[in-house]
Protein backbone atom coordinates (compact mmCIF):
# COMPACT_ATOMS: atom_id res chain seq x y z
CA UNK A 1 0.00 0.00 0.00
CA UNK A 2 2.79 2.59 0.85
CA UNK A 3 4.68 1.55 -2.78
CA UNK A 4 0.90 2.33 -4.31
CA UNK A 5 0.61 5.68 -2.29
CA UNK A 6 4.09 6.41 -3.23
CA UNK A 7 3.19 5.48 -7.26
CA UNK A 8 -0.14 7.66 -7.06
CA UNK A 9 1.89 10.89 -5.83
CA UNK A 10 4.41 10.47 -8.84
CA UNK A 11 1.72 10.00 -11.39
CA UNK A 12 -0.31 12.85 -9.71
CA UNK A 13 2.73 14.88 -10.33
CA UNK A 14 3.45 13.87 -13.76
CA UNK A 15 0.15 14.72 -14.75
CA UNK A 16 0.28 18.10 -13.45
CA UNK A 17 3.51 18.40 -15.61
CA UNK A 18 2.06 17.20 -18.58
CA UNK A 19 -0.58 19.75 -17.99
CA UNK A 20 0.99 23.00 -16.95
CA UNK A 21 4.70 22.19 -18.48
CA UNK A 22 5.50 25.51 -18.36
CA UNK A 23 3.76 26.24 -15.30
CA UNK A 24 5.23 24.22 -13.37
CA UNK A 25 9.42 25.30 -15.19
CA UNK A 26 8.17 28.48 -14.04
CA UNK A 27 7.63 27.85 -10.74
CA UNK A 28 11.10 24.99 -10.75
CA UNK A 29 13.00 28.44 -12.21
CA UNK A 30 11.51 30.56 -9.04
CA UNK A 31 12.62 27.72 -6.25
CA UNK A 32 15.95 27.43 -7.82
CA UNK A 33 16.62 31.13 -7.48
CA UNK A 34 15.05 31.46 -4.32
CA UNK A 35 17.35 28.97 -2.99
CA UNK A 36 19.95 31.22 -4.45
CA UNK A 37 18.56 34.14 -2.81
CA UNK A 38 19.26 32.16 0.46
CA UNK A 39 23.20 32.38 -0.16
CA UNK A 40 23.91 35.19 -1.93
CA UNK A 41 24.76 38.32 0.06
CA UNK A 42 23.55 40.81 -3.28
CA UNK A 43 20.43 39.73 -4.39
CA UNK A 44 19.92 42.05 -6.64
CA UNK A 45 20.90 40.77 -10.11
CA UNK A 46 18.14 37.96 -9.04
CA UNK A 47 15.33 40.33 -8.17
CA UNK A 48 13.98 40.98 -12.03
CA UNK A 49 14.23 37.02 -12.70
CA UNK A 50 11.73 37.04 -9.75
CA UNK A 51 9.60 39.60 -10.92
CA UNK A 52 9.21 38.42 -14.16
CA UNK A 53 8.47 34.62 -13.37
CA UNK A 54 5.53 35.74 -10.99
CA UNK A 55 3.32 36.93 -13.81
CA UNK A 56 4.45 33.33 -15.59
CA UNK A 57 2.83 30.65 -13.73
CA UNK A 58 -0.48 32.52 -13.81
CA UNK A 59 -0.76 33.57 -17.63
CA UNK A 60 0.44 29.77 -18.03
CA UNK A 61 -1.87 28.34 -16.41
CA UNK A 62 -4.71 30.75 -17.34
CA UNK A 63 -3.34 30.33 -21.14
CA UNK A 64 -3.79 26.09 -20.67
CA UNK A 65 -7.24 26.43 -19.16
CA UNK A 66 -8.24 28.40 -21.97
CA UNK A 67 -7.11 26.17 -24.20
CA UNK A 68 -9.11 23.37 -22.68
CA UNK A 69 -12.19 25.19 -23.39
CA UNK A 70 -12.01 26.30 -27.26
CA UNK A 71 -9.92 23.24 -27.65
CA UNK A 72 -7.23 24.43 -29.69
CA UNK A 73 -4.87 22.53 -31.97
CA UNK A 74 -1.19 22.08 -31.06
CA UNK A 75 -0.26 25.11 -33.34
CA UNK A 76 -2.21 27.85 -31.42
CA UNK A 77 -1.53 25.83 -27.80
CA UNK A 78 2.35 26.25 -28.42
CA UNK A 79 1.50 29.52 -30.19
CA UNK A 80 0.08 31.37 -27.71
CA UNK A 81 2.64 29.98 -25.07
CA UNK A 82 5.53 31.30 -27.43
CA UNK A 83 3.41 34.83 -27.24
CA UNK A 84 3.45 34.98 -23.47
CA UNK A 85 7.31 33.81 -23.18
CA UNK A 86 7.88 36.89 -26.05
CA UNK A 87 5.99 38.91 -23.27
CA UNK A 88 7.81 37.70 -20.41
CA UNK A 89 11.36 37.90 -22.03
CA UNK A 90 9.85 41.97 -22.59
CA UNK A 91 9.01 42.56 -19.55
CA UNK A 92 12.18 41.22 -18.06
CA UNK A 93 14.61 43.09 -20.68
CA UNK A 94 12.29 46.49 -19.49
CA UNK A 95 12.50 46.22 -16.05
CA UNK A 96 15.26 48.69 -14.74
CA UNK A 97 18.08 47.91 -12.14
CA UNK A 98 16.11 47.28 -9.26
CA UNK A 99 18.62 49.99 -7.26
CA UNK A 100 17.54 52.71 -9.29
CA UNK A 101 13.66 51.55 -10.17
CA UNK A 102 10.78 53.85 -8.50
CA UNK A 103 7.73 51.91 -6.75
CA UNK A 104 5.71 52.79 -9.22
CA UNK A 105 6.89 49.75 -11.26
CA UNK A 106 6.49 47.70 -8.58
CA UNK A 107 2.73 48.98 -7.69
CA UNK A 108 2.12 48.39 -11.90
CA UNK A 109 3.83 44.72 -11.17
CA UNK A 110 1.31 44.48 -8.49
CA UNK A 111 -1.39 45.38 -10.21
CA UNK A 112 -0.62 43.12 -13.12
CA UNK A 113 0.26 39.91 -10.87
CA UNK A 114 -3.90 40.29 -9.54
CA UNK A 115 -5.33 40.53 -12.85
CA UNK A 116 -3.30 37.44 -14.43
CA UNK A 117 -4.55 35.62 -10.95
CA UNK A 118 -8.16 36.93 -11.06
CA UNK A 119 -8.26 35.68 -15.14
CA UNK A 120 -7.49 32.26 -13.67
CA UNK A 121 -10.86 32.46 -11.73
CA UNK A 122 -13.32 33.16 -14.75
CA UNK A 123 -11.19 32.27 -18.05
CA UNK A 124 -12.95 29.02 -18.22
CA UNK A 125 -16.45 30.99 -18.16
CA UNK A 126 -15.73 33.87 -20.72
CA UNK A 127 -17.69 31.91 -23.45
CA UNK A 128 -20.27 30.29 -21.82
CA UNK A 129 -24.12 31.81 -20.89
CA UNK A 130 -26.97 31.33 -18.50
CA UNK A 131 -27.64 30.51 -14.73
CA UNK A 132 -25.40 27.20 -15.47
CA UNK A 133 -22.40 29.19 -16.01
CA UNK A 134 -22.80 31.47 -13.31
CA UNK A 135 -23.40 28.08 -10.83
CA UNK A 136 -19.97 26.70 -12.29
CA UNK A 137 -18.39 29.77 -11.92
CA UNK A 138 -19.28 29.70 -8.66
CA UNK A 139 -18.69 25.85 -7.64
CA UNK A 140 -15.10 26.46 -9.47
CA UNK A 141 -13.89 29.47 -7.53
CA UNK A 142 -15.47 28.36 -4.26
CA UNK A 143 -12.95 24.99 -5.15
CA UNK A 144 -9.95 27.21 -5.65
CA UNK A 145 -10.37 29.02 -2.44
CA UNK A 146 -10.40 25.81 -0.94
CA UNK A 147 -7.84 24.55 -2.53
CA UNK A 148 -5.33 27.64 -1.74
CA UNK A 149 -6.36 27.40 2.24
CA UNK A 150 -5.35 23.59 2.05
CA UNK A 151 -2.15 24.13 -0.46
CA UNK A 152 -0.89 26.35 3.07
CA UNK A 153 -2.34 23.69 5.74
CA UNK A 154 -0.62 21.51 4.26
CA UNK A 155 2.55 23.14 3.63
CA UNK A 156 2.79 24.52 7.17
CA UNK A 157 2.33 20.95 8.67
CA UNK A 158 5.01 19.32 6.38
CA UNK A 159 7.22 22.51 7.46
CA UNK A 160 6.62 22.27 10.87
CA UNK A 161 7.18 18.53 10.78
CA UNK A 162 10.43 18.92 9.15
CA UNK A 163 11.38 21.29 11.22
CA UNK A 164 10.72 19.42 14.06
CA UNK A 165 12.76 16.31 13.30
CA UNK A 166 15.79 18.16 12.06
CA UNK A 167 15.52 19.95 15.70
CA UNK A 168 15.12 16.46 17.20
CA UNK A 169 18.30 15.14 15.26
CA UNK A 170 19.99 18.40 16.56
CA UNK A 171 19.39 17.97 19.94
CA UNK A 172 19.44 13.98 20.51
CA UNK A 173 22.66 13.30 17.68
CA UNK A 174 24.27 16.41 18.42
CA UNK A 175 24.54 17.03 14.56
CA UNK A 176 24.59 20.89 14.01
CA UNK A 177 22.43 21.92 11.26
CA UNK A 178 22.48 25.15 9.26
CA UNK A 179 19.88 27.65 9.74
CA UNK A 180 19.97 27.63 5.91
CA UNK A 181 18.57 24.22 5.55
CA UNK A 182 14.82 25.12 6.91
CA UNK A 183 14.96 28.10 4.57
CA UNK A 184 15.86 25.92 2.08
CA UNK A 185 13.05 23.10 2.62
CA UNK A 186 10.03 25.99 2.97
CA UNK A 187 11.47 27.55 -0.42
CA UNK A 188 10.77 23.76 -2.20
CA UNK A 189 7.54 24.09 -0.41
CA UNK A 190 6.07 26.90 -1.39
CA UNK A 191 8.12 26.90 -5.11
CA UNK A 192 7.67 23.02 -5.69
CA UNK A 193 4.98 21.33 -3.37
CA UNK A 194 2.40 23.80 -3.16
CA UNK A 195 2.30 24.43 -6.71
CA UNK A 196 2.10 20.56 -7.47
CA UNK A 197 -0.85 20.27 -4.96
CA UNK A 198 -2.21 23.15 -6.01
CA UNK A 199 -2.46 22.63 -9.78
CA UNK A 200 -3.32 19.07 -9.10
CA UNK A 201 -6.51 19.94 -7.43
CA UNK A 202 -7.39 22.18 -10.30
CA UNK A 203 -10.65 20.66 -12.05
CA UNK A 204 -10.34 19.84 -15.82
CA UNK A 205 -12.69 20.94 -17.75
CA UNK A 206 -14.12 23.76 -15.37
CA UNK A 207 -16.36 24.93 -17.80
CA UNK A 208 -17.82 21.18 -17.50
CA UNK A 209 -18.77 21.16 -13.64
CA UNK A 210 -21.74 19.75 -12.30
CA UNK A 211 -23.67 22.66 -11.09
CA UNK A 212 -26.19 21.18 -9.19
CA UNK A 213 -23.85 20.47 -6.27
CA UNK A 214 -25.55 20.86 -2.95
CA UNK A 215 -23.97 24.33 -1.32
CA UNK A 216 -21.60 23.41 1.35
CA UNK A 217 -22.85 23.75 4.66
CA UNK A 218 -20.10 25.54 6.33
CA UNK A 219 -19.93 27.93 3.67
CA UNK A 220 -23.34 28.86 4.60
CA UNK A 221 -22.94 28.53 8.31
CA UNK A 222 -19.82 30.87 8.07
CA UNK A 223 -21.32 32.81 5.81
CA UNK A 224 -24.25 33.17 7.72
CA UNK A 225 -23.51 33.57 11.22
CA UNK A 226 -20.28 35.17 10.93
CA UNK A 227 -20.05 37.45 7.60
CA UNK A 228 -23.44 38.97 7.63
CA UNK A 229 -23.67 39.86 11.05
CA UNK A 230 -20.02 41.47 10.62
CA UNK A 231 -21.25 43.33 7.86
CA UNK A 232 -24.46 44.59 9.02
CA UNK A 233 -22.58 45.96 12.35
CA UNK A 234 -19.92 47.45 9.79
CA UNK A 235 -22.43 49.33 7.88
CA UNK A 236 -24.66 50.04 10.93
CA UNK A 237 -21.31 51.85 12.69
CA UNK A 238 -20.72 53.99 9.11
CA UNK A 239 -24.21 55.16 8.86
CA UNK A 240 -24.06 56.14 12.79
CA UNK A 241 -20.81 58.42 11.89
CA UNK A 242 -22.30 59.98 8.90
CA UNK A 243 -25.12 60.71 10.95
CA UNK A 244 -22.65 62.75 12.80
CA UNK A 245 -21.06 64.43 10.51
CA UNK A 246 -24.22 65.55 9.43
CA UNK A 247 -25.35 66.85 12.80
CA UNK A 248 -21.88 68.37 13.92
CA UNK A 249 -21.11 69.41 9.85
CA UNK A 250 -17.57 68.04 10.73
CA UNK A 251 -17.04 67.29 7.78
CA UNK A 252 -14.77 63.63 6.99
CA UNK A 253 -10.60 62.97 6.94
CA UNK A 254 -9.64 60.93 4.22
CA UNK A 255 -9.45 57.20 6.26
CA UNK A 256 -13.12 57.45 6.02
CA UNK A 257 -12.76 56.33 1.93
CA UNK A 258 -10.84 53.93 2.96
CA UNK A 259 -12.71 52.12 5.74
CA UNK A 260 -16.04 52.34 3.35
CA UNK A 261 -14.32 50.32 0.24
CA UNK A 262 -12.72 48.15 2.71
CA UNK A 263 -16.35 47.34 4.44
CA UNK A 264 -17.63 47.67 1.17
CA UNK A 265 -15.93 44.83 -0.47
CA UNK A 266 -16.30 42.63 2.57
CA UNK A 267 -20.74 42.73 1.94
CA UNK A 268 -19.30 41.89 -1.91
CA UNK A 269 -17.14 38.58 -0.94
CA UNK A 270 -20.41 37.78 1.19
CA UNK A 271 -23.10 38.60 -1.46
CA UNK A 272 -20.74 35.89 -3.43
CA UNK A 273 -20.78 33.26 -0.48
CA UNK A 274 -24.32 33.56 -0.60
CA UNK A 275 -24.73 34.23 -4.12
CA UNK A 276 -26.29 30.09 -4.66
CA UNK A 277 -28.87 30.61 -2.26
CA UNK A 278 -30.56 33.74 -3.45
CA UNK A 279 -32.97 31.99 -5.77
CA UNK A 280 -34.33 29.81 -2.48
CA UNK A 281 -33.86 31.48 0.33
CA UNK A 282 -35.23 35.00 0.76
CA UNK A 283 -33.35 36.07 3.53
CA UNK A 284 -30.42 36.24 1.32
CA UNK A 285 -31.91 38.22 -1.46
CA UNK A 286 -33.40 40.80 0.93
CA UNK A 287 -29.67 41.05 2.47
CA UNK A 288 -28.49 41.38 -0.88
CA UNK A 289 -30.34 44.14 -2.20
CA UNK A 290 -30.27 45.92 1.25
CA UNK A 291 -26.51 45.60 1.00
CA UNK A 292 -26.27 47.46 -2.17
CA UNK A 293 -28.90 49.41 -1.09
CA UNK A 294 -26.81 51.03 1.82
CA UNK A 295 -23.59 50.76 -0.53
CA UNK A 296 -24.73 53.72 -2.34
CA UNK A 297 -24.98 56.66 0.40
CA UNK A 298 -21.58 54.97 1.83
CA UNK A 299 -20.18 55.49 -1.61
CA UNK A 300 -21.56 59.33 -1.94
CA UNK A 301 -19.84 59.77 1.83
CA UNK A 302 -16.13 57.99 -0.28
CA UNK A 303 -16.69 60.78 -2.85
CA UNK A 304 -17.11 63.42 -0.31
CA UNK A 305 -14.45 62.39 1.90
CA UNK A 306 -12.05 61.95 -0.84
CA UNK A 307 -12.80 65.48 -2.37
CA UNK A 308 -11.15 67.31 0.46
CA UNK A 309 -7.95 65.59 0.00
CA UNK A 310 -8.02 66.18 -3.70
CA UNK A 311 -8.53 69.56 -3.13
CA UNK A 312 -6.18 70.01 -1.16
CA UNK A 313 -3.31 67.81 -1.94
CA UNK A 314 -3.80 66.63 -5.92
CA UNK A 315 -4.13 63.26 -7.14
CA UNK A 316 -1.63 60.19 -5.56
CA UNK A 317 -1.78 56.80 -6.76
CA UNK A 318 -4.13 56.00 -3.51
CA UNK A 319 -6.34 58.30 -4.24
CA UNK A 320 -6.69 57.48 -8.05
CA UNK A 321 -7.58 54.21 -6.92
CA UNK A 322 -9.81 55.02 -4.15
CA UNK A 323 -11.68 57.31 -6.46
CA UNK A 324 -11.87 54.42 -9.13
CA UNK A 325 -12.97 51.66 -6.51
CA UNK A 326 -15.99 54.30 -5.37
CA UNK A 327 -16.92 54.32 -9.20
CA UNK A 328 -16.49 50.56 -9.36
CA UNK A 329 -18.76 49.94 -6.37
CA UNK A 330 -21.55 52.68 -7.36
CA UNK A 331 -21.60 50.96 -10.57
CA UNK A 332 -21.77 47.09 -9.11
CA UNK A 333 -24.40 48.26 -6.26
CA UNK A 334 -26.54 49.87 -9.53
CA UNK A 335 -25.94 46.43 -11.57
CA UNK A 336 -26.71 44.37 -8.85
CA UNK A 337 -30.11 46.28 -8.21
CA UNK A 338 -31.44 46.85 -11.46
CA UNK A 339 -29.99 43.92 -13.80
CA UNK A 340 -32.16 40.12 -13.55
CA UNK A 341 -29.15 38.34 -14.70
CA UNK A 342 -27.03 39.80 -11.28
CA UNK A 343 -24.06 37.74 -12.89
CA UNK A 344 -21.09 37.36 -10.54
CA UNK A 345 -18.91 36.76 -13.33
CA UNK A 346 -18.65 40.87 -13.18
CA UNK A 347 -16.73 41.03 -10.22
CA UNK A 348 -13.40 39.29 -11.03
CA UNK A 349 -13.48 40.31 -15.06
CA UNK A 350 -14.04 43.88 -13.95
CA UNK A 351 -11.04 43.98 -11.45
CA UNK A 352 -9.32 42.70 -14.01
CA UNK A 353 -9.84 45.58 -16.79
CA UNK A 354 -9.54 48.18 -13.60
CA UNK A 355 -5.51 46.50 -12.60
CA UNK A 356 -4.69 46.74 -16.66
CA UNK A 357 -6.31 49.75 -17.69
CA UNK A 358 -5.48 51.68 -14.79
CA UNK A 359 -1.82 50.99 -14.92
CA UNK A 360 -0.96 52.28 -18.39
CA UNK A 361 -1.58 55.24 -20.19
CA UNK A 362 -2.56 58.93 -19.69
CA UNK A 363 -5.85 57.94 -18.23
CA UNK A 364 -4.00 55.70 -15.72
CA UNK A 365 -2.64 56.28 -11.83
CA UNK A 366 0.66 56.68 -12.48
CA UNK A 367 0.55 59.09 -15.22
CA UNK A 368 -2.50 61.09 -13.34
CA UNK A 369 -0.65 61.39 -10.13
CA UNK A 370 2.36 62.27 -11.65
CA UNK A 371 1.11 65.53 -13.71
CA UNK A 372 -1.27 66.33 -10.68
CA UNK A 373 1.90 66.58 -8.11
CA UNK A 374 4.15 68.62 -10.73
CA UNK A 375 1.18 70.68 -11.42
CA UNK A 376 0.73 71.65 -7.67
CA UNK A 377 4.42 71.83 -7.12
CA UNK A 378 4.43 74.48 -10.38
CA UNK A 379 2.06 76.34 -8.98
CA UNK A 380 3.75 76.55 -5.66
CA UNK A 381 6.61 77.53 -7.19
CA UNK A 382 4.62 80.66 -9.93
CA UNK A 383 2.84 81.92 -6.71
CA UNK A 384 6.49 82.46 -5.25
CA UNK A 385 7.86 83.94 -8.40
CA UNK A 386 10.49 80.92 -8.88
CA UNK A 387 9.28 79.90 -11.69
CA UNK A 388 9.48 82.28 -14.95
CA UNK A 389 9.34 81.09 -18.83
CA UNK A 390 9.65 77.73 -17.73
CA UNK A 391 13.13 77.83 -15.85
CA UNK A 392 13.70 77.76 -12.00
CA UNK A 393 14.69 80.78 -10.62
CA UNK A 394 15.71 81.15 -7.04
CA UNK A 395 12.71 83.16 -4.72
CA UNK A 396 13.29 86.73 -4.42
CA UNK A 397 12.04 86.40 -0.77
CA UNK A 398 11.39 83.78 2.22
CA UNK A 399 9.06 81.15 1.77
CA UNK A 400 6.10 80.25 4.11
CA UNK A 401 6.94 77.34 6.15
CA UNK A 402 3.74 75.52 4.27
CA UNK A 403 5.15 76.56 0.80
CA UNK A 404 8.69 74.63 1.69
CA UNK A 405 6.84 72.09 3.64
CA UNK A 406 4.60 71.07 0.49
CA UNK A 407 7.70 71.61 -1.98
CA UNK A 408 9.60 68.73 0.46
CA UNK A 409 6.75 66.78 0.18
CA UNK A 410 5.93 67.21 -3.45
CA UNK A 411 9.46 66.66 -4.46
CA UNK A 412 10.01 63.92 -1.96
CA UNK A 413 7.02 61.83 -3.59
CA UNK A 414 8.06 62.14 -6.97
CA UNK A 415 11.47 60.57 -6.55
CA UNK A 416 10.07 58.24 -5.00
CA UNK A 417 7.14 56.86 -6.71
CA UNK A 418 8.23 58.48 -10.40
CA UNK A 419 11.20 59.78 -11.12
CA UNK A 420 12.09 63.31 -11.34
CA UNK A 421 12.24 63.88 -14.97
CA UNK A 422 8.83 65.63 -14.83
CA UNK A 423 10.69 68.17 -13.33
CA UNK A 424 13.70 68.16 -15.60
CA UNK A 425 12.69 71.07 -17.91
CA UNK A 426 12.79 73.73 -15.15
CA UNK A 427 16.65 72.98 -14.63
CA UNK A 428 17.63 73.42 -18.07
CA UNK A 429 16.96 69.35 -18.62
CA UNK A 430 19.93 68.44 -16.16
CA UNK A 431 19.56 64.69 -15.15
CA UNK A 432 18.09 65.01 -11.49
CA UNK A 433 18.00 61.21 -10.84
CA UNK A 434 21.41 61.18 -11.20
CA UNK A 435 22.12 63.65 -8.22
CA UNK A 436 21.89 60.31 -5.77
CA UNK A 437 21.63 56.77 -6.19
CA UNK A 438 18.68 56.42 -3.64
CA UNK A 439 15.04 58.25 -4.10
CA UNK A 440 15.18 59.68 -0.71
CA UNK A 441 19.33 61.04 -1.45
CA UNK A 442 18.00 62.19 -4.85
CA UNK A 443 15.17 63.83 -3.21
CA UNK A 444 16.96 65.48 -0.39
CA UNK A 445 20.05 66.84 -2.37
CA UNK A 446 17.29 68.22 -5.06
CA UNK A 447 15.26 69.67 -2.32
CA UNK A 448 18.53 71.34 -0.76
CA UNK A 449 20.91 72.43 -4.21
CA UNK A 450 18.26 72.61 -6.90
CA UNK A 451 15.46 74.47 -5.00
CA UNK A 452 17.86 75.70 -2.45
CA UNK A 453 15.19 75.01 1.03
CA UNK A 454 15.56 73.07 4.07
CA UNK A 455 14.35 70.09 4.72
CA UNK A 456 11.28 70.20 6.25
CA UNK A 457 8.09 67.68 6.89
CA UNK A 458 4.63 67.79 7.63
CA UNK A 459 4.54 64.77 10.35
CA UNK A 460 4.18 67.44 13.16
CA UNK A 461 1.03 68.80 11.99
CA UNK A 462 -0.58 65.54 10.61
CA UNK A 463 0.85 62.75 13.74
CA UNK A 464 1.62 64.59 17.12
CA UNK A 465 -0.13 65.76 19.53
CA UNK A 466 -0.38 69.08 21.07
CA UNK A 467 2.88 70.03 22.93
CA UNK A 468 4.59 66.89 20.95
CA UNK A 469 7.65 67.91 18.54
CA UNK A 470 9.32 65.29 16.30
CA UNK A 471 13.30 64.55 16.09
CA UNK A 472 15.42 63.96 12.88
CA UNK A 473 18.76 64.15 12.34
CA UNK A 474 20.92 62.77 9.59
CA UNK A 475 23.78 62.72 8.52
CA UNK A 476 24.52 63.69 4.79
CA UNK A 477 26.42 61.13 2.74
CA UNK A 478 27.88 64.57 0.74
CA UNK A 479 29.21 65.55 3.25
CA UNK A 480 30.53 62.29 4.98
CA UNK A 481 34.52 62.08 5.43
CA UNK A 482 36.97 59.14 5.72
CA UNK A 483 36.37 58.59 9.66
CA UNK A 484 39.65 57.84 11.26
CA UNK A 485 39.70 54.58 13.95
CA UNK A 486 42.94 54.90 15.06
CA UNK A 487 42.84 54.56 18.83
CA UNK A 488 40.05 52.25 18.84
CA UNK A 489 40.25 48.19 18.81
CA UNK A 490 36.52 47.89 17.66
CA UNK A 491 33.62 49.14 15.50
CA UNK A 492 29.94 48.00 16.15
CA UNK A 493 27.31 48.67 14.45
CA UNK A 494 24.43 49.75 16.03
CA UNK A 495 20.57 50.35 15.37
CA UNK A 496 16.79 49.60 15.68
CA UNK A 497 13.90 50.70 14.08
CA UNK A 498 10.62 51.62 16.06
CA UNK A 499 12.41 50.51 19.00
CA UNK A 500 14.95 52.74 19.91
CA UNK A 501 18.43 51.19 20.48
CA UNK A 502 18.64 47.71 23.09
CA UNK A 503 22.11 46.27 21.96
CA UNK A 504 23.90 43.32 23.35
CA UNK A 505 27.56 42.51 21.85
CA UNK A 506 30.11 40.23 22.63
CA UNK A 507 33.79 40.89 23.21
CA UNK A 508 35.83 37.72 23.72
CA UNK A 509 33.44 36.40 26.66
CA UNK A 510 32.42 39.17 27.80
CA UNK A 511 28.91 40.64 27.19
CA UNK A 512 28.47 44.61 26.65
CA UNK A 513 25.66 46.26 26.36
CA UNK A 514 23.89 49.78 24.55
CA UNK A 515 20.71 51.17 26.04
CA UNK A 516 18.41 54.29 26.06
CA UNK A 517 18.69 56.05 29.26
CA UNK A 518 15.67 56.21 31.54
CA UNK A 519 15.62 60.10 30.64
CA UNK A 520 15.98 59.58 27.08
CA UNK A 521 18.75 61.87 26.71
CA UNK A 522 21.67 59.43 26.15
CA UNK A 523 22.93 55.73 25.82
CA UNK A 524 24.16 53.58 28.67
CA UNK A 525 27.31 51.34 27.95
CA UNK A 526 27.50 48.33 30.32
CA UNK A 527 29.56 45.03 30.66
CA UNK A 528 28.06 42.28 32.37
CA UNK A 529 25.55 44.31 33.48
CA UNK A 530 27.53 47.46 35.12
CA UNK A 531 27.25 50.62 33.55
CA UNK A 532 30.61 51.90 32.62
CA UNK A 533 29.68 54.68 30.36
CA UNK A 534 26.88 57.11 29.49
CA UNK A 535 27.30 58.85 26.22
CA UNK A 536 25.40 62.33 26.22
CA UNK A 537 23.27 62.71 23.17
CA UNK A 538 21.84 66.33 24.30
CA UNK A 539 22.97 68.20 21.79
CA UNK A 540 22.11 66.01 18.88
CA UNK A 541 18.53 65.36 20.04
CA UNK A 542 18.17 69.04 20.47
CA UNK A 543 19.56 69.85 17.11
CA UNK A 544 17.00 67.16 15.85
CA UNK A 545 13.95 69.07 17.05
CA UNK A 546 11.09 70.45 15.28
CA UNK A 547 11.70 67.78 12.65
CA UNK A 548 14.01 70.20 10.66
CA UNK A 549 16.28 67.35 9.38
CA UNK A 550 19.55 68.93 10.00
CA UNK A 551 22.40 67.18 7.34
CA UNK A 552 25.27 67.32 9.06
CA UNK A 553 28.85 65.93 8.64
CA UNK A 554 30.31 62.63 9.93
CA UNK A 555 32.52 64.48 12.42
CA UNK A 556 29.06 66.97 13.64
CA UNK A 557 27.32 63.86 14.43
CA UNK A 558 30.18 62.25 16.91
CA UNK A 559 30.11 61.83 20.62
CA UNK A 560 33.54 60.84 22.32
CA UNK A 561 34.01 60.21 25.63
CA UNK A 562 36.69 58.27 27.47
CA UNK A 563 36.54 56.96 31.14
CA UNK A 564 38.97 54.75 33.31
CA UNK A 565 37.42 51.66 31.65
CA UNK A 566 36.79 52.12 27.99
CA UNK A 567 37.78 54.76 24.94
CA UNK A 568 35.00 55.36 22.66
CA UNK A 569 33.06 57.26 20.09
CA UNK A 570 29.66 57.07 18.98
CA UNK A 571 28.85 58.27 15.61
CA UNK A 572 25.14 59.15 14.62
CA UNK A 573 24.25 58.06 11.14
CA UNK A 574 20.65 58.70 11.93
CA UNK A 575 18.27 59.56 14.50
CA UNK A 576 14.07 59.93 14.66
CA UNK A 577 11.60 60.02 17.46
CA UNK A 578 9.41 62.46 19.37
CA UNK A 579 9.94 65.12 22.24
CA UNK A 580 7.02 64.64 24.63
CA UNK A 581 7.24 66.64 27.84
CA UNK A 582 11.20 67.61 27.15
CA UNK A 583 11.52 63.67 27.49
CA UNK A 584 13.15 62.48 23.95
CA UNK A 585 11.14 59.13 22.92
CA UNK A 586 13.44 57.62 20.19
CA UNK A 587 11.87 55.02 18.15
CA UNK A 588 15.08 55.10 15.36
CA UNK A 589 18.55 55.20 16.33
CA UNK A 590 21.63 54.04 13.81
CA UNK A 591 24.69 54.36 14.69
CA UNK A 592 28.65 52.87 14.72
CA UNK A 593 30.19 52.59 17.84
CA UNK A 594 33.91 52.92 18.14
CA UNK A 595 35.51 51.11 21.27
CA UNK A 596 38.40 50.45 23.01
CA UNK A 597 38.22 48.47 26.73
CA UNK A 598 40.86 49.18 28.84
Amino acid sequence: MKLLSITAIFAGAQRVVRRFPLAMLACLAGTVIGITLIHVDDPEPYVNFMLTLTFAAPLFVGAILFAEIKKLSQKYYWGMHGAILAFLVGYYLLLPDPGVGVSELYVRHVMWVIGFVLVVTFIPFVYQKGATAIHRFWQYNRGLIFTVALTGVWAGALMAGISIALGSIDFLFDITIDSDRYAEIWVVLVGMFSSLFFLHRLPENPHALDSKKPYPKEVRLFSQFVLVPLVTMYFLILYAYTARILISTSWPEGQLAWMILGFSFLGVLTYLALYPLREKTDWVRHFGTGLFVAMIPQTGMLFLALSFRLRDYGFTENRYFVLVFGFWLMGMAIYYLVSRVKDIRVIPITVFLIAVVASVGPWGAFYVAERSQINRLEGILVSNGMLQDGLFVEASSELTNEDEVQINEIVRYLSQNHGLDGIESWFGGEDLDAIGTEPWERAERVINLKFGIETRYNYENRYLGEGEKSIALFVDSSKTSVTSIDGYEYMIDVGRDMSGVNEEFQIGDQTFGLDVTDDGWGLELTKEGELIALIDLTDLITRGQDFQRTDVSREDASVAFETDKVKAMFIVESLFGELIDDKPELHTLFGRLLLTVK
